[in-house]
Order: structure tokens, then C-alpha cells, then sequence
């Protein structure tokens, strides 16, 4: 696990440290330690009322409760550190101040922004927050406040009693919705982000947060006849609850060539961690491999997908790694790593996500998917974020049937479905594919 530090030293609250003066160096200097996290105060006596960690739901807050950022810097050095002009910022804001002080050897002060600060930053969304001594950043970090989501008011949940009553003759999958995101067919990107979370997550669910494919390119300068089984999508990453275990999935399809000597070629992708090889192929929609990693992942819980193109100096092909923050813990975990034997390749548009049901005899179950923050690292280095997605559904084979709503509001794309209510195929509800924006976006480094 050691180069997860080097990838993700902000996510996981790898500790910065202060030298005395404001300088500040990595970690393994023994002078202060940083740590931060949401808190709600009291806005008329500005009194801790309870810490939240990296996220919160604004509709927790009652009375005259606010929520802030909360800094705690503890000083495990053996001397008096001087700290000079501490200094705080909330999504790029002026700075504000505390008066200068001191902190004695095994000792530790916390700071929060005021209520006067914060009161017009209680809005949906991630905010990012930086600290400063002397002028100096010591450490930036993101947090997400969130609004819970009322599906009673954009679905018509059916009963218990409809859904097992679907559930024992169903013979079809709830519908299955999707959504391509503001990127064009020529964009490349090294990096992909994605926040999630399911409110409502039945057996037999999968959401999918990634389905798109690497750039070919490198291999078509080399090969002719250079294809896979879909055009634009190679791979597909998410996260599934399927009949006894949760689990993240990456997948590869095969890529296939014809090579200077007019043999047909296949290319698969190969497995790296958790561990080298193993039986990991798939079929039925083509050919690959993939990994299916157990993560217990919770309804009401936002969490962070990383997907990340690194060129191998060993292999020289591009691997590509798979990871997940929980974003209540700021804790990262890595599910997988794959040489996927292309030289020198990122990621390439387009980009989907999706929220499917694969067993028809959990089709009646209501299903929920919330996405935001989506964001790619482009060829420059540059985070960007992503602020529309084309939302829809589809038909074909395997035969789908139910009712089910989508859309977005300031924060969020989010999709809701259920096999009751038959308007799959145009009766009742059934929805127009369309363009659906988001108002708060995020172009920072997602770790």
C-alpha cells in the first residue's frame, strides 16, 4: 500500500506537519499534526455540539445548530511552537483569522470557522476548505453537505405487498436507465471521478459508474483491424449488492487485432492485484476479464469511484487502478489493478453511467442511484468538472418492464425504478430522453 500515499495523501488525511515559523514539510517531521472534519456548532454560543467527519446531511441540523469546518492541530514535538497569522478560506473565500499563539509540547489546539462566516455557506454540495500559517497553506481538504433525497415526491412507490406480488410472476427486469455525461467522442482523460450513493439498494442491483473504454489509438498506429465487441465501450467499472455480498466490479472486454503477419489476435486485459491471474474471465456480452472485489458498501452513504491510467515502466502498457472512498471516513481503498496491454493509452469519451437490475425475480424492489461531482483529469494535468448528462432509458433484449423517474437538482443526477407500474413501454409516465444539468460542479483534485 505504499503508493497509495503518493496518489491520495489529502483523501486519507495523511497528516502534514508545521515546522516552527509556518514552513511546512510531509509527514514524519516531529512538530504538528493536522487533522480536519465537518462539525455542527451552536450559532448563539458557538459551542461544539457534535463532529461529523467528511460528510453531513443538512436536514440533520436543528434549533440554531450550523455546520463548519473543524481543525485540530497538535503540537508532538518536544518544543514550543509559535504559530503566526493562522488563517482559514471556505471554497476559494477571503481568508479569515485567529489571533497568534502558542502550543506547548503534547498539547493541541481546535479552531472553527464562526457561524457569521458559514451562514451563507450552508448549501448543498462539496466546499473545500484550506488553512493557512503565515501566508503559507498547511492543508487543504473537501467536504459534502448534502440535502436527503424525497423520491416520494418524483415516484410512486408501490407497497410491499404490489412488490411481492411482481416479484412471485415477474418474468422481466425492472427498467434500465442511462445517462452519458458532457464529454465528446475525441476527449482523453487520465483520471475519472464519480460520488455515488444508493438510498434504496435491493438484491440484485448494479450500479454501474463507468462504462466507457480505453484509447485504442496506440494500437491502430501498430495493428490493423484493431476492435472490440462494442464501439464505444471497452470496460466498465461500479459497484453491485448481488444475493449474498456487495461487491465492486471492474471489467475489461477483449480487444482484437490482426498482426504484421495477418494472424487474428485477442488482447485481454490481466489482473494484478488483489493478486495475479486467476479465473476471472466473462461472457455473454462478448468476452474479458474482470474482477469482482468485496466492498460492503450502505444505503444512504455517499462514496467516491477513482479510476486511474498509469503508464507501467516495467511492462510499457498503461495499467489501470480502481478505488473507493468512503466519504463519511475520508478512507480509500484500493479494489483493483489491471495491465490492460495497450501502450501508452488513457481514457477516451464518451462516458455512461447506469442503474440496472440483473434478476428478474427482485425486478418489483425500488432501486435508487444518486451521481455527482463528476470530474476527469485531462491530458494537461487539469481537473475538470462535468455539469450535464443525457438521461434515459432503453429497451431490447434482455426484455425490461416497470415504471421509474430521473432527473437532477442543484447537486445530484439521480434515476429511481421498480418492475411495478408497467409504463416501460409508454403507458403512464414513461419519460423523453434528455439533456439535465447540475449547478454545483467540482474542478479540485478529488484527493
Amino acid at each position: 500500500m505504499k503508493r497509495f500515499a503518493s496518489y491520495l495523501t489529502l483523501a486519507c488525511m495523511m497528516a502534514m506537519m508545521i515546522l516552527p515559523g509556518g514552513a511546512a514539510r510531509a509527514a514524519g517531521v516531529d512538530s504538528l499534526e493536522v487533522s480536519a472534519e465537518i462539525a455542527v456548532f451552536s450559532s448563539t454560543s458557538e459551542k461544539l455540539v457534535r463532529t461529523c467527519g467528511k460528510t453531513a446531511s443538512l436536514s440533520d441540523l436543528s434549533g440554531d445548530e450550523y455546520y463548519t469546518y473543524f481543525f485540530t492541530l497538535r503540537n508532538n514535538g518536544k518544543e514550543t511552537v509559535s504559530i503566526r497569522n493562522m488563517q482559514v478560506s471556505v471554497d476559494g473565500s477571503e481568508k479569515w483569522g485567529w489571533k497568534d499563539f502558542t502550543l506547548e509540547p503534547n498539547t493541541y489546539i481546535r479552531l472553527h470557522v464562526y457561524y457569521s462566516n458559514m451562514k451563507i455557506r450552508q448549501t448543498e454540495g462539496e466546499h473545500t476548505v484550506a488553512w493557512y500559517i503565515d501566508g503559507q497553506e498547511i492543508h487543504r481538504e473537501s467536504f459534502r453537505l448534502s440535502e436527503e433525497m424525497d423520491w416520494d415526491e418524483v415516484f410512486p412507490a408501490p407497497s410491499n405487498a404490489e412488490i411481492s406480488q411482481h416479484n412471485r410472476q415477474s418474468a422481466m427486469r425492472s427498467p434500465y436507465l442511462h445517462a452519458w455525461v458532457g464529454l465528446d467522442d475525441e476527449d482523453r482523460f487520465t483520471e475519472y471521478s464519480v460520488d455515488f450513493r444508493a438510498d434504496m439498494l435491493p438484491k440484485a442491483t448494479y450500479l454501474c459508474l463507468a462504462n466507457m473504454r480505453m484509447d485504442l489509438t496506440p494500437l491502430k498506429k501498430r495493428y490493423s483491424n484493431v476492435h472490440t465487441e462494442y464501439e464505444y465501450v471497452n470496460m466498465y467499472a461500479g459497484f453491485q449488492r448481488r444475493w449474498t455480498d456487495k461487491v465492486s466490479i471492474l471489467s475489461f472486454w477483449d480487444i482484437y487485432y490482426t498482426d504484421s503477419s495477418g494472424r487474428q489476435q485477442t488482447l485481454r486485459a490481466k489482473r494484478i492485484y488483489p493478486e495475479e491471474g486467476g479465473n476471472d474471465s466473462f461472457t455473454g456480452e462478448g468476452e474479458g476479464a474482470h474482477t469482482l472485489v468485496p466492498y460492503e458498501w450502505q444505503e444512504d452513504k455517499w462514496y467516491r469511484m477513482l479510476l486511474q491510467s498509469l503508464p507501467s515502466h516495467e511492462t510499457g502498457t498503461t495499467h489501470v487502478e480502481q478505488w473507493v472512498c468512503d466519504l463519511e471516513s475520508g478512507e480509500w481503498t484500493m479494489l483493483c489493478r489491471y495491465d490492460t496491454g495497450i501502450p501508452d493509452s488513457t481514457f477516451r469519451g464518451p462516458l455512461c453511467f447506469f442503474l440496472e437490475n440483473f434478476d428478474n425475480e427482485y425486478s418489483g424492489e425500488v432501486r435508487t442511484m444518486a451521481v455527482c461531482n463528476v470530474r476527469v483529469k485531462d491530458l494537461s494535468g487539469r481537473w475538470r468538472g462535468i455539469d450535464s448528462a443525457y438521461i434515459g432509458s432503453s429497451g431490447g433484449l434482455p426484455k425490461h418492464d416497470g415504471s421509474y423517474a430521473y432527473g437532477s437538482d442543484g447537486d445530484r443526477f439521480w434515476m429511481i425504478t421498480s418492475g411495478v407500474g408497467g409504463d416501460w413501454y409508454g403507458q403512464g409516465r414513461v419519460r423523453q430522453n434528455k439533456t439535465f444539468r447540475v449547478s454545483h460542479v467540482s474542478s479540485d483534485s478529488p484527493y
